[in-house]
């Protein structure tokens, strides 16, 4: 894996280097190319239909950095995290915005993230995802199914008619304060905790038991009640935290442990504990 760390959003030296292309139906030096196989730095990270088209890295934050800079968001204070993974198949930028606000609830330093995420190996969505973030503790809140997605690589700009979307990030952010101070005012039994991640996430015994663990450890109140701000905190603790076997790709195990928690909060077994 390759990271490089950064304060400038027009610093785009991780992607724009990157020679991506894709063959039809070739053979290249011995090679058979059939179908549409896409090359990253003479690498192939993945085959495709003839309707798949490229989008690049670069060029998709080159545009949504306009879009950034005519919503007025603040750029002067960021910490940027630059990463591209699986030979350069999937590749990531992590804005952070160090302009701090405080959690209404505990009163700790909390900042907005800006997440881009592309993919040239198929493995992941184009995406751009808003959320929170503990500084603290490291504990992430960003919502990874994000507020732009799409599934398909079939145009030649795939985000373009959500590029807009960024204007909405300051209102996005002070609604997910408001929302920290709401799940702390909703009381829930543990039982009743324990039952909904039952009937969703926790399929198993070993992961219900870890996820309730993450959440009871949290936990400041009663052996029997918590409320929903422990709750969301300690599964989002598990999704960042919590050990995967060795041999995994973290990277991975992170965004699909968090794709999986926001699947959850959409859920009617949470949504009802939150009513």
């Amino acid at each position: 894996m390759e990271i490089i760390k950064h304060t400038d959003i027009h610093n785009l030296e991780m992607f724009e280097n990157d020679v991506i292309v894709s063959q039809l139906d070739k053979e290249i030096e011995g090679v058979k190319y059939y179908g549409n196989d896409v090359i990253v730095n003479d690498v192939r990270v993945g085959s495709f239909t003839k309707a798949y088209k490229v989008n690049r890295t670069d060029e998709m934050l080159r545009t949504a950095n306009q879009h950034i800079m005519q919503s007025g968001i603040n750029t002067g204070n960021v910490e940027i995290e630059d990463k591209k993974w699986s030979y350069g198949g999937v590749n990531q930028r992590t804005i952070t915005f160090k302009d701090a606000v405080l959690d209404p609830v505990r009163g700790d330093e909390i900042n907005p993230q800006m997440i881009f995420i592309n993919s040239y190996n198929g493995s992941r969505k184009a995406m751009i995802a808003f959320g929170l973030i503990r500084m603290i503790c490291s504990n992430g809140m960003i919502d990874v199914e994000g507020h732009v997605q799409f599934r398909k690589h079939t145009n030649t700009d795939i985000l373009a008619s959500e590029y807009g979307k960024i204007g909405d990030f300051k209102l996005t952010m002070d609604n997910s304060v408001k929302q920290l101070q709401s799940m702390n005012d909703t009381v829930v039994s543990l039982d009743q905790v324990r039952q909904a991640l039952k009937e969703t996430i926790a399929k198993n015994e070993i992961k219900e038991n870890t996820l309730m663990e993450y959440i009871e450890n949290n936990n400041r109140g009663s052996v029997d009640t918590t409320n929903l701000y422990v709750v969301y905190n300690g599964l989002t603790e598990w999704a960042t935290h919590h050990e995967a076997r060795a041999t995994a790709d973290m990277n991975e195990v992170y965004l699909n442990r968090q794709s999986e928690l926001t699947k959850l909060w959409k859920t009617s077994q949470f949504e009802a504990l939150a009513a």
